[in-house]
């Protein structure tokens, strides 16, 4: 068995190795979130090469390589320190602003590159020249953004999303110094926004015409019911069934183009129920027709054959009368 000492000893030996395993290895620098010494801020600066933004816009590339080279020369600062957290700080938003935008998430970019904006003014405080490089790479991303926005909203897929495209279209071209680019975009959405509204009104007036329809046409999903509700009236129901099933499938169309899904909806169901009680009517009015004109017919015949009856008394009561004025000449 193991002695006492032997045991402490032993416990000693696995103390020390634990020790041993859970340190850094000497002269190993890892890159940090917020680094302190030079060796960490130079570290840091070297895992950034792999953003994307350094190697998309030359100046971030610029900036970045000055950054690395002035933390390797003369005596490492606190100004020193604090212009490169502006520098890392403004790379970092830079590639989220980007990483958002290739997502689709284009608020969340704009968001980003507002960060990036902070950061550089920051940055501006303590190296004018880097900061201005910075400055025209985010404008240049700007313009970028703005025209990818445009070109996604010539083909929105509806007007409220057109209008939003729009929208940050010109946030990004005011942001990169582009002021008439971004008014024409402004007077788009306000004529975007004025063509919905106009075809929002129409869209209620097709609606009300289609409520006030239904309420006046009762049981006229059926040729049968519309006849025996209505009679005669079929004939200007149908006249206002006409005019509105068209109404309401315009409408349809016009909700349908702004993305008004559940509007569009509900119009093409009404513009289904004014064809269906449409045909009932129109079969209805056809068989009143064909109803009165065989009344008419039967009423014709009759009076006809009436008529007939008569003129053939009358003309034999006009030869008995000549035949007896003749026996009298006699």
């Amino acid at each position: 068995m193991a002695t006492e000492t032997e045991r402490r000893r032993i416990a000693l030996l696995a103390a020390l190795l634990a020790l041993v395993a859970a340190s850094p290895a000497v002269g190993v620098t890892t890159a940090q979130e917020s680094p302190q010494t030079s060796s960490e801020y130079f570290e840091t600066l070297r895992e950034l090469e792999e953003l994307g933004v350094i190697d998309s816009y030359s100046e971030l590339e610029t900036v970045h390589t000055q950054s690395i080279t002035a933390v390797q020369v003369g005596t490492f600062t606190d100004e020193e320190a604090a212009e490169l957290d502006s520098v890392i700080a403004m790379l970092r938003s830079f590639q989220t602003a980007q990483t958002r935008f290739e997502a689709g998430e284009y608020e969340a970019s704009l968001a980003a590159a507002n960060d990036t904006e902070e950061n550089i003014s920051q940055l501006r405080q303590r190296d004018q020249s880097l900061a201005a490089l910075s400055e025209l790479a985010l404008t240049r991303y700007y313009e970028q953004i703005g025209t990818e926005l445009a070109s996604e909203a010539d083909t929105a897929n509806s007007t409220r999303a057109e209008v939003e495209l729009r929208g940050m279209a010109a946030v990004a071209y005011s942001r990169a110094n582009n002021p008439d680019q971004a008014s024409e975009y402004t007077r788009q959405i306000e004529r975007l926004r004025a063509e919905l509204a106009a075809d929002r009104e129409q869209i209620n007036e097709s609606q009300a015409a289609m409520n006030g329809f239904e309420s006046r046409c009762t049981d006229c999903e059926s040729v049968v019911g519309a006849i025996t509700t209505h009679h005669v009236g079929v004939f200007g129901l149908y006249t206002q069934a006409i005019s509105v099933e068209p109404r309401l499938r315009d409408a349809a169309g016009r909700a349908d183009q702004h993305g008004l899904e559940e509007r569009r909806s509900t119009l093409s169901a009404g513009a289904e129920t004014a064809s269906t009680m449409r045909s009932a009517l129109a079969l209805g009015a056809t068989a009143l027709m064909i109803v009165y004109g065989a009344v008419v017919a039967l009423v014709t015949v009759l009076v006809a054959s009436r008529l007939f009856a008569w003129k053939r008394a009358y003309e034999f009561a006009q030869v008995d009368s000549v035949v007896v004025m003749g026996d009298n000449n006699v």
